[in-house]
């Protein structure tokens, strides 16, 4: 980390983590609606599954698109939008501060790697838990289709006060964290590994040689419509956070 990275007000980290989850958010949003509407549904996700609604990712998308016009592929955006925003502005702060901080150690060379990895967990937790009350009612909003248990965000929010409290804005947040932790954790590892390798060797030629090699498609060889998904938002989040990031500096 250089003197520049150090001097850097911690709020420009946390803009730079607010806009690349808005900007990653809005072009991601129509999977994330795919995933909730499999999750949800008990019937088999099969081709050959005629009582399912939907039968693949394909299939869901066009029965959306037919069922609620392309703007159901967009179900839930705005609190999904908070969600990210949230998401991000205290991720991406609270890890470089804790980075920034533990980087005084005179051990850090030798605990590069495991210190990336706790500043990643903690960041991924405290984002966590300030975005869940966003992701509660992104996933109902998804969820009702149609069917209009919540008539939008702000509905929603008095709704489920009103029958559960504020715990009911938390239910499901032990899990969550037992899965963001760990998560956040490895993509801040790798993301700070892939990072300084692409500086070694040009993030330009990386890519070049792949599709020299296996054309575009070697860049998501082996991945399905759910790790797609995965991929595509972390690539997306960290990679508009840089961008942001170089604009702000």
């Amino acid at each position: 980390m250089n003197n520049d990275d150090q001097k850097k007000p911690s709020l420009i980290y946390a803009f730079a983590g607010a806009g690349s989850g808005v900007l990653t958010r809005a072009l991601c949003q129509p999977f994330d609606v795919i995933k909730i509407r499999f999750q949800l549904q008990v019937e088999p996700i099969t081709s050959t599954s005629a009582q399912s609604k939907y039968r693949g990712t394909l299939h869901c998308l066009t029965t959306i698109v037919q069922e609620e016009g392309v703007f159901g592929l967009w179900r839930g955006h705005l609190p999904a939008q908070l969600l990210s925003a949230v998401y991000g502005f205290v991720q991406f702060q609270t890890y470089e501060v804790l980075k920034q901080e533990l980087a005084s150690d005179r051990n850090k060379k030798e605990h590069k790697n495991h210190v990336n990895f706790l500043c990643g967990a903690t960041s991924g937790c405290a984002a966590t838990l300030f975005s869940f009350p966003f992701d509660i009612i992104r996933t109902r909003l998804v969820a009702q289709g149609n069917s209009k248990a919540y008539k939008g965000m702000i509905d929603g929010f008095f709704t489920i006060y009103r029958k559960d409290g504020m715990p009911g804005y938390f239910r499901g947040s032990s899990a969550a964290l037992m899965v963001s932790g760990p998560l956040a954790g490895c993509q801040f590892l790798f993301y700070e590994l892939f990072k300084n390798m692409a500086l070694s060797v040009g993030l330009f030629n990386c890519f070049k040689g792949t599709i020299e090699g296996e054309k575009v498609f070697g860049l998501f060889k082996g991945l399905s419509p759910s790790l797609l998904k995965a991929a595509l938002t972390t690539a997306l989040h960290f990679a508009f956070y840089e961008e942001i990031l170089h604009k702000l500096r």
